[in-house]
Formats: C-alpha cells, sequence, structure tokens
C-alpha cells in the first residue's frame, strides 16, 4: 500500500487492522491520527516522512509481524538499524518505537538516546535484553508495558532511579557491574577502524570464540553511514563457534556488554 504523496492527514483508526506486505505512507503525511495503525499486519517495512509532525497514540502499536521502520526524506523522524527515532529542536533524541517483529533477543540502544519513549518497546515479545549505554537515559512509565525485558544501564542514569516504577514490566541490572573484556591467550588481535575518518561511536561489536580462539566478529553502525567502517577480522575463521561476546564501540574503546553467552 502506497499513499499518494498529497495525503496529509489519516485519521484515527484509518488503517487499523491492514494486511499489507509494506505500507508507504507518502511524503506529504503530516499527521498520523490515534489509532492509525494500531494492530497492522505489514510483513515487510513501514515508510514514515521525516517530516511528520503529529503521531496520534497508539498509532504504531500492536504490529508484531513488522520487522523494520523506514523514513523518507529528512526532518525529525530518523531510522537507525530499523528502530524508530525522533530529535526536535531543543528536545533530546528519543527512541520512539522498536519494530516488534524483529528476532533479536537484545538491543543496543546507541549511547545519543536520552528518552524511550511511552510504549517503544511494548509488545516485543522475542526482546530479552536492552543494553542502554547513556548516563543520561530515562524511560516514558509505558516504556515496557507487558514486557519481560531485562535492561542493563548505568547507576546513575536517570533510568536505573526508575526501577520502582518500572519493577513489574522490567528488571534494571548496573551496566556497570559487567565483567571486563580480556582476549583469550591464544587470539589474535581484533583491529576495527574507520574508513571515513569519524569518530568510532555507536556501534555494536560481537566477537565469536571457539576454544579459546577469536573466530568472527561482526559490527553493526548504528549511527554513521553505510560503509563507514571496515573490520579486520584476524581469527581462525575455520573453527567452530561456541560462544559469543558483545562490545560496544564508544570513541574507539572497547566497553563490554554482557558475559559469555553460549550459542
Amino acid at each position: 500500500m502506497t499513499l499518494p504523496d498529497s495525503v496529509v492527514t489519516v485519521g484515527r483508526n484509518a488503517l487499523r487492522g491492514a494486511d499489507c506486505r509494506s505500507i508507504d505512507l507518502g511524503a506529504g503525511l503530516r499527521q498520523l491520527g490515534r489509532d492509525a495503525l494500531r494492530g497492522a499486519t505489514i510483513h515487510g517495512s513501514l515508510s514514515l516522512p521525516a517530516d511528520l509532525e503529529t503521531l496520534g497514540a497508539g498509532a504504531l502499536t500492536e504490529m508484531p509481524n513488522l520487522s523494520a521502520f523506514a523514513v523518507t526524506g529528512e526532518g525529525p523522524l530518523f531510522v537507525r538499524d530499523g528502530v524508530l527515532y525522533v530529535q526536535r529542536e531543543g528536545e533530546p533524541e528519543t527512541l520512539l518505537r522498536y519494530p516488534l517483529g524483529s528476532k533479536r533477543s537484545f538491543f543496543v540502544v546507541p549511547d545519543s538516546t536520552e528518552v524511550l519513549g511511552d510504549g517503544c518497546f511494548a509488545g516485543a515479545a522475542g526482546l530479552e535484553r536492552i543494553y542502554a549505554v547513556s548516563h543520561a537515559i530515562r524511560a516514558e512509565f509505558d516504556s515496557f508495558a507487558g514486557d519481560d525485558i531485562t535492561v542493563y544501564c548505568h547507576t546513575d542514569a536517570p533510568l536505573y532511579g526508575q526501577g520502582a516504577e518500572l519493577e513489574d514490566t522490567v528488571r534494571l541490572l548496573p551496566l556497570d557491574g559487567l565483567d571486563t573484556f580480556a582476549l583469550e591467550p591464544e587470539t589474535r588481535s581484533i583491529r576495527v577502524f574507520n574508513r571515513s575518518g569519524e569518530t568510532m561511536s555507536d556501534t555494536l561489536v560481537a566477537a565469536e570464540y571457539s576454544a579459546g580462539r577469536c573466530v568472527r566478529v561482526r559490527v553493526w553502525t548504528l549511527d554513521l553511514p553505510d560503509g563507514a567502517l571496515q573490520l579486520l577480522d584476524l581469527g581462525d575463521a575455520g573453527a567452530e563457534t561456541d560462544s559469543l561476546r558483545l562490545f560496544y564501540v564508544k570513541e574507539g574503546s572497547f566497553v563490554p556488554l554482557m558475559e559469555d553467552m553460549t550459542l
């Protein structure tokens, strides 16, 4: 389904429960009404205009098959790694919505994100762990409504202090207390360098290990242009992998995210 660019407003409940491969709301849309797409079955992506001005309550909720958001044009709305964010003049960056159809069991919130919006992770059944690296991050009351999620964050972040009001839907654990990163003695170096010359930040690195050796490294760039990072993996690619370590690259240094995870 593709709406023409002449459509400026999509009203309340207008596309509620729609069943489409994908939906493109058109470049001219400025207002998306309350519950406009609630419960829609979208098997591909939902494309929104970057200049959308009004997002009604519940407009993008209960879409369990949606695997990614997309944004056309330049404006306050933008997408990183399929997740929808907004930044308006004078306001901190807010994570608006996580795609409920994503198959990931963990998610790293970019360091620049300071607010987890109302209901942004609500209904994310496959999501088990969230890593919030920002020291300024906080959550709206219903950010995790109905979910069973563990969130790792810094103890000095406002989010950590919200434990009492979020205790029924989320477990908050200190990011500061996770084990430090150390290569096994026989592991050769992992080197990640930035081809574009930009500062490395908001990057997730997954290092796969087998028999004490790094066998593969994967990099997901969360805030840099496609192709900005290159990876040099000096491990033994022929060995079978039995564990995974996750790291967050911030200003050129590795920040550990979690303990070893058996595959």
